[in-house]
């Protein structure tokens, strides 16, 4: 009768941590995920290559600065109308860009997620032609965002059978070689070229930022990685359950911060001229 009860107990616990594990599967997942990404080191000075002591004598190039804010949406600004939350948190320094300078009405980008989109950009010429048409995602990311439910209009799907065929190590999926790269192109004319940020365009060698026409690179090769550590004073975080394609509760003190050190960003002069040296 003892051993009994001791096996049913068990059997229970058993069902009780299923049942609990399948409740919080997502959560488990994202753990785990989060638990083999790269650990951030201490910040450290970089030692950068230097320019000429001198401009170069005669008619110079000019410098080209691009800036890409991964995936933004037509909406996340105050420039159209709108942005986050019915404009509680405005954009004034990137508002300020588009007024002085030009807005591309009908310049789209030539895919719907992040990387492939950013190797149009690099290479200009759709990722799709040279087999670079999907983000490279871990298969547990994937499974995450199959299982929610989505709308009607996008319903969510993960296709168990394509398993099989991604690779496991998504570093590897990259943009090939043989393209050239606006960083290539670049250097033909003389220029430097350095890479700050997110990449997620291939990590393994051959694919890396250096690989690809940049002289120098400082960031990080995977996609959904974080510039400094959880909890980074230095850092304005999302007050936790927020998100762009929320309602933004002004009243959190993280978000009011963020609004005005929004508002205290002067604009941008595009008059201003880089330094020659």
């Amino acid at each position: 009768m003892k051993a009994w009860k001791v096996f049913s107990g068990i059997v229970v616990l058993l069902v009780a941590a299923g049942a609990a594990a399948w409740h919080f599967r997502f959560d488990l997942i994202i753990m785990l995920a989060r638990a083999k990404q790269p650990k951030i080191e201490a910040n450290h000075a970089v030692t950068w290559a230097q320019g000429p002591v001198a401009p170069p004598a005669g008619q110079r190039p000019p410098n080209v600065v691009f800036i890409l804010a991964d995936d933004l949406g037509y909406n996340d600004v105050t420039l159209n109308g709108g942005g986050v939350a019915n404009g509680a948190v405005p954009t004034p320094a990137i508002d300020s860009i588009a007024h002085q300078g030009v807005t591309f009405a009908n310049g789209y980008s030539g895919n719907a997620t992040c990387a492939p989109s950013r190797a149009a950009i690099m290479t200009g010429r759709y990722a799709t032609r040279f087999g670079f048409e999907f983000t490279p995602t871990p298969v547990a990311f994937s499974r995450v965002v199959g299982g929610h439910q989505g709308d009607s209009l996008h319903p969510s799907h993960f296709n168990k059978d394509e398993v099989k065929n991604t690779p496991k190590d998504d570093s590897t999926e990259a943009v090939p070689s043989t393209e050239i790269t606006i960083a290539e192109a670049l250097k033909t004319r003389g220029y430097h070229t350095v890479h700050l940020g997110k990449w997620h365009l291939g990590g393994v060698k051959g694919s890396r930022p250096e690989d690809q026409g940049f002289d120098e690179s400082l960031g990080f090769m995977a996609g959904a990685s974080l510039f400094a550590p959880v909890g980074d004073p230095s850092v304005e975080e999302f007050a936790p359950g927020l998100g762009s394609d929320r309602q933004v509760p002004v009243g959190r003190p993280a978000v009011r911060r963020a609004v005005q050190r929004l508002e205290d960003v002067p604009p941008v002069d595009l008059h201003d001229r880089l330094p020659d040296g």
